[in-house]
């Protein structure tokens, strides 16, 4: 808290302000923060933010106001965006929104087959969800990604090199597709978004 914060608040003579936090954090509910504490000191407070959260899609509401005031948390984390650490007042509302559910797309051949995607899902756990049965360890695996410039990467691997491979090597995002070049995708059992379990 800056030292001008500290004094208005002395004078008014303002020492903690409650404020709620909702949605996809550890510890919702209603917080007590010191006077001019700021969103970050709300969102520790909370516990932070689960793997659910979107951090583009955050909102702030002032007490006695329906107006939203949009935060985008990834400018001020990744970007170091201080416009968006508003510093927060008491009655302030803090709303963090769950990730849009999409879908990741398993390509075998003609057959397209969509997963639920989720945070953290990686290529070999799709496949299985998909219902993919290998012919060996040797098939090639490619994932296809379109990149915000619109253009298209591709990774490409054998089952071996996944099986071998860090989680973080083969992590989806929404809308990738994996293409198989050999094995199947059981009949039967078009089950998009269905995990399997």
């Amino acid at each position: 808290m800056s030292p001008l914060l500290t004094a208005v608040a002395l004078l008014l003579g303002v020492s903690e302000i409650r404020v709620v936090v909702i949605g996809e954090v550890q510890v919702p509910g209603e917080h007590v923060l010191p006077a001019g504490a700021s969103l970050l000191h709300a969102l520790d407070a909370a516990g932070g933010m689960l793997q659910s959260a979107d951090t583009s899609r955050v909102t702030l509401q002032r007490k006695n106001s329906t107006d939203l005031i949009p935060i985008d948390l990834t400018r001020l984390t990744r970007l170091g965006d201080p416009a968006q650490n508003y510093e927060l007042r008491d009655g302030d509302r803090i709303v963090i929104l769950r990730q849009a559910r999409s879908s990741v797309w398993i390509r075998s051949g003609s057959v397209m087959r969509p997963v639920e995607f989720e945070p953290g899902l990686i290529a070999l756990e799709a496949l299985r969800r998909a219902h993919w049965l290998a012919t060996g360890d040797s098939d090639r695996i490619r994932i296809e990604r379109w990149m915000p410039s619109g253009a298209p990467v591709r990774y490409e691997y054998t089952v071996r090199q996944l099986l071998s491979a860090e989680p973080d090597v083969q992590k989806l995002q929404p809308g990738d597709v994996i293409y198989v070049s050999r094995g199947s995708l059981r009949d039967g059992e078009e089950r998009g978004g269905d995990d399997g379990k």
